[in-house]
């Protein structure tokens, strides 16, 4: 279970990490600007790193350990600035389906997570809003792909997803990453512990038909 302390821990770290590069910066004389351009972001996404407000993320402590010759130092705090596999919103829930004798899904808007490709996950996950620095992009598409592989390892749980009509036919980039992902469902569906439902538009609750 993630606790309101657990959930905190990584802003504490953020600010500190933050500061840091602050301290560092102001000390070597470089400007928030100067160190915006050398990493290639804009000004007020460095200054919400500093302040905290987001991740320092592994481009800007490259860029600042070299613009302010700290000689690894401010590089060295990446090992504790890893991107969050899962959205603290979502840690819970994730931790709780490992242990799960039975996991039942429905979603009326899009695929869920455990049916994604690796291309229509990171098609949602990139356009997040805030939007995500692109660690933190790879790092929760590999986890979510990491989530799937309880689908073939514990066969012996059920894994039943009820998906409305509406979530096929919401487009997740382009036409091929749809199909694609359409092709992918129905092979996933031949496993005898993943009974995958769609919902038709316009039927009556409780009217589905298999995915085969």
């Amino acid at each position: 279970m993630v606790t309101s302390g657990d959930a905190q821990q990584p802003q504490q770290a953020w600010r500190y990490c933050g500061s840091q590069i602050k301290l560092w910066r102001e000390e070597a004389g470089v400007s928030r600007q100067e160190l915006a351009n050398e990493a290639g972001y804009d000004y007020e996404y460095v200054k919400s790193m500093e302040c905290g407000r987001r991740r320092p993320t592994l481009g800007l402590l490259r860029a600042a350990d070299q613009l302010c010759a700290a000689k690894g130092k401010l590089l060295a705090a990446q090992e504790f600035l890893k991107p969050e596999p899962f959205p603290a919103r979502s840690q819970e829930f994730v931790a709780i389906e490992k242990d799960a004798i039975a996991v039942h899904s429905y979603q009326p808007l899009l695929i869920p997570g455990l049916l994604q490709t690796e291309e229509y996950a990171r098609e949602l996950i990139s356009g997040s809003c805030p939007p995500l620095d692109d660690e933190t992009v790879e790092e929760r598409v590999a986890a979510r792909l990491r989530r799937q592989e309880a689908l073939t390892l514990r066969s012996g749980v059920v894994f039943s997803f009820a998906i409305y009509e509406a979530a096929l036919r919401a487009m997740v980039g382009d036409r091929e990453v749809m199909y694609r992902q359409f092709q992918h469902m129905l092979k996933v569906g031949q496993l005898r512990n993943v009974p995958i439902q769609v919902l038709p538009v316009g039927r009556a609750s409780g009217v589905a038909h298999r995915a085969s």
